[in-house]
């Protein structure tokens, strides 16, 4: 691939950034009667009864508090983190989860808070959730910098498109004890997050411009 330097990098949350587990998918889809072969998000926004959206939506949040409160930070989150902002880096989460249980969730998170991250985008803003690159671009634009300037990491596939539609640099964290029935065709695949920083190279990196010149 050609050559790339990484001004930002932008993070999936749940199996990502959390440990992979929190969420019983298999359980929600029963509780809101999503076929297996369905997309959740698109699922419930093809309902066309607005009472009964609103109703599973409300349970899809309560779905993802309550793994919010369980949720533990991935292996080696702190480090990570750290380096990156060290590094002088960008640095976001983009999900397709809802804002609240994100903030909770990073209530686990030892050191670390919403402020280490310069942007969080939800399903609760205005861009379509991933595989649409509508949020990767979002993100860029947040962090003044190119959609192709920028990593984005995430342990599933809708991750991955998002990222490569925006013309993105794409890592793919494949858990080994997680199996996933398709596997995305990524820039690079890695096991674990301390593998990332080979990869993206923050202190050879380009600085964001300094918002105060």
């Amino acid at each position: 691939m050609k050559p790339f330097r990484v001004k930002a990098v932008l993070f999936d949350f749940d199996g990502t950034l959390t440990r992979p587990g929190a969420l019983n998918f298999v359980e929600l889809r029963e509780s809101i009667g999503c076929p297996q072969e369905k997309a959740i998000l698109e699922y419930i926004d093809a309902i066309e009864n607005e009472k009964e959206k609103n109703r599973i939506l409300s349970l899809l949040e309560e779905f993802e508090m309550k793994g919010a409160e369980t949720s533990l930070p991935g292996c080696g989150v702190d480090d990570l983190i750290r380096y990156i902002r060290a590094g002088g880096l960008g640095l976001g989460i983009l999900t397709r989860n809802g804002l609240n249980p994100v903030l909770r969730a990073l209530e686990n998170f030892p050191g670390i808070s919403k402020r280490d991250f310069d942007v969080i985008i939800t399903r609760n803003d205005s861009v379509k959730p991933k595989p649409s690159p509508e949020g990767v671009r979002l993100a860029a634009e947040r962090m003044d910098v190119h959609p192709s300037e920028m990593v984005m990491v995430g342990d599933y596939l809708f991750d991955i498109q998002a990222g490569k539609h925006a013309g993105s640099i794409t890592i793919y964290l494949q858990h080994p004890e997680v199996i996933h029935r398709l596997t995305p065709d990524a820039d690079f695949t890695v096991s674990h997050l301390h593998e990332i920083p080979s990869i993206i190279h923050p202190g050879q990196a380009q600085k964001r411009r300094d918002k105060a010149n």
